[in-house]
């Protein structure tokens, strides 16, 4: 990659060093432009029309998002951002107040938020597993919280906003996959700064946003869902028409 040249398709690199992108990447003038452009299409001759028309540019967003997780398109689910993504993922779940979540104590904010109002409003526990000493997940008591709890989901932070710490994924995935208990990755910092493999991580759901190190637009972002969930007949609670359709396509595809 030509650093000078990137920079120069970045506006906002005329003047600074920027340097939040974990919080909102400077998207390059093409990610504007294509953005200004449709909506004066759209302007010219409808929402409706101007999506009919530009179908094939639309649907190649869950071709490329599937290229870079390694998984298929059908995999792939929009959202507006990681946390509408999480959430979709958490609604898919049918709780009972004997079930249990699984987590760690570096899970992102948001995460936690909605942990406690599914705590609150269904009585599902809290699981959090311990750290090591050097910030990681002590994956021996996470396996014994498994074990014992046997936990309906495991969530985790690939990683955590504020301390650097990039969580073992594959491993976890592991311990998910021997005790069959649902993985839901929240890789809102890792999409795009670093090779992120659902073959190999091994999760049922993983979301993602595309304002941060991909350097979409803001009100961007996706939901991977593994084939094991997608036919089990998991859905979120509130699953829209395109959603619906999917769905469909799979059970019926699977015979």
């Amino acid at each position: 990659m030509d650093i000078i040249e990137i920079r120069k398709d970045t506006s906002g690199c005329a003047d600074k060093i920027f340097l939040n992108s974990a919080g909102s990447s400077l998207p390059p003038k093409i990610v504007t432009e294509k953005m200004i452009d449709y909506l004066q299409y759209e302007e010219r001759i409808g929402g409706y029309d101007a999506a009919k028309f530009k179908a094939d540019e639309i649907n190649k967003f869950y071709i490329e998002a599937a290229k870079l997780l390694n998984c298929k398109p059908a995999n792939i689910a929009f959202a507006y951002n990681a946390t509408d993504a999480y959430a979709r993922a958490l609604s898919a779940i049918p709780f009972k107040n004997v079930d249990y979540i699984l987590t760690t104590n570096d899970d992102y904010i948001s995460n936690q938020i909605a942990f406690l109002s599914l705590q609150k409003r269904f009585g599902v526990q809290l699981l959090r597993a311990n750290n090591l000493a050097n910030g990681d997940i002590d994956l021996v008591h996470f396996e014994e919280l498994i074990k014992k709890h046997k936990p309906v989901l495991v969530a985790v932070t690939h990683v955590p906003t504020n301390s650097g710490l990039v969580q073992n994924a594959e491993e976890i995935g592991k311990i998910c996959n021997k005790y069959d208990t649902w993985y839901l990755l929240d890789a809102c910092q890792s999409v795009g700064q670093m090779i992120v493999d659902v073959e190999k991580i091994g999760c049922d759901f993983l979301s993602a946003t595309g304002r941060k190190f991909l350097r979409g637009p803001r009100g961007t972002g996706f939901l991977y869902i593994s084939d094991e969930v997608l036919m089990s007949g998991l859905a979120p609670l509130f699953i829209d028409m395109r959603g619906q359709i999917g769905l469909m396509k799979m059970i019926i595809k699977s015979g």
